[in-house]
């Protein structure tokens, strides 16, 4: 089989596998993109969910903190740790002072990292 004059030389086979090389990042970057929108439209739902639990039941503490999770997840820092607080508040017993000073380190020094103008107040071990 006779290739075209263009491939039987190394310049044109390059150009040739750039483009295809060209053709599969473009595809997989449209393929992260519709992975990324799916993820947060899924967090979103279960959000919804967590409020729809929170409106019938306002002390269940347990929707709060998987809400402020879902949050984290999301990249809102201080609402997720408005969340953990609230959370604590309804039950300490179950997110010890521990647990809900654990997030603030985690997100307080995340959240610095990614925007050193911004302040999560600050909360202590007691």
């Amino acid at each position: 089989m006779d290739l075209p004059f263009y491939l039987n030389t190394i310049p044109g086979i390059c150009a040739l596998l750039f483009g295809l090389a060209a053709v599969v990042f473009v595809l997989r970057k449209f393929n992260m993109r519709q992975q990324r929108v799916k993820r947060t439209s899924d967090l979103l739902a279960r959000i919804n969910h967590l409020d729809q639990m929170i409106r019938v039941d306002p002390g269940n503490a347990i929707a709060f903190w998987e809400k402020g999770q879902l949050h984290e997840a999301m990249g809102h820092h201080e609402q997720a740790l408005r969340l953990y607080r609230t959370a604590h508040l309804m039950c300490p017993k179950a997110y010890s002072t521990g647990d809900y000073v654990d997030a603030y380190e985690r997100l307080s020094a995340l959240s610095t990292r990614l925007n050193p103008k911004s302040r999560i107040q600050s909360v202590s071990r007691s």
